[in-house]
């Protein structure tokens, strides 16, 4: 009897929570995330070297939301890869006219998690809404010179909140178009150290320091995304 009831009341909650029309829907979506900064050596406050910028940070993903509570408000969950990798040329210390090939750059996951608001202007066919939540962000930093990776050796993680804004075209009864808008600040500090002591390049043999640097990447420009929905 106990079981039973116990089940009734699991029924009815969830039913109360989910509405009985499009009550999910599941999304694929691009996004661009305006600027990355890094700043070197964050551990050595008296030897930091030039900042770095990479802008136009491409990534991929997708989110699924349901329809809860009633029918203006949202709980979302998505998932998102971010990787960026820029190629550039290095002077030598050494004054021999060299230009040392070098790539800089990230990749993040993010996770996060969102409530989210139809706002009351909004028609069977366009919706504008309003939201935010909190994510989890994995991070890891992408270096080498020439031909010597400097692999990342911890496990960088972040923590943090974000706020969004959207808006979606129902151009069918089960299939929108989506366009987002979303203000984070995602961080993490990397440790990297070269695998070889040393590259050579045009003949010269050049020396990698041995050291673990570390480099704080922070992804501080505005995340946009334009995505397809399939709502059921």
């Amino acid at each position: 009897m106990r079981e039973t009831v116990t089940l009734m009341l699991l029924l009815c909650l969830c039913s109360s929570l989910f509405a009985d029309e499009h009550a999910v829907s599941v999304a694929i979506k691009t996004t661009l995330t305006t600027n990355t900064r890094f700043l070197y050596n964050i551990d050595k406050p008296d030897t930091y070297v030039s900042n770095k910028y990479i802008s136009l940070n491409v990534g991929f993903g997708g989110d699924v939301r349901w329809n809860v509570l009633w029918h203006s408000f949202y709980l979302g969950a998505s998932v998102e890869v971010v990787r960026s990798v820029e190629q550039f040329k290095l002077r030598d210390l050494n004054n021999l006219g060299l230009r040392i090939p070098a790539e800089e750059g990230f990749a993040m996951t993010a996770v996060e998690v969102s409530g989210i608001y139809i706002a009351p202007m909004s028609s069977e066919r366009f919706s504008f809404y309003l939201g935010g939540g909190i994510g989890k962000y994995f991070g890891e930093r992408i270096y080498s010179i020439n031909d010597v990776k400097a692999p990342t050796l911890n496990s960088p993680t972040y923590a943090g909140i974000h706020v969004l804004t959207g808006l979606e075209w129902k151009f069918f009864s089960f299939a929108a178009l989506r366009g987002e808008i979303k203000f984070r600040d995602p961080q993490f500090a990397a440790v990297n150290k070269f695998e070889k002591s040393s590259t050579v390049v045009d003949g010269y043999v050049i020396v990698l320091d041995q050291s673990e640097t570390t480099t704080h990447v922070n992804l501080y420009g505005i995340n946009y995304s334009l995505g397809l929905v399939v709502v059921f």
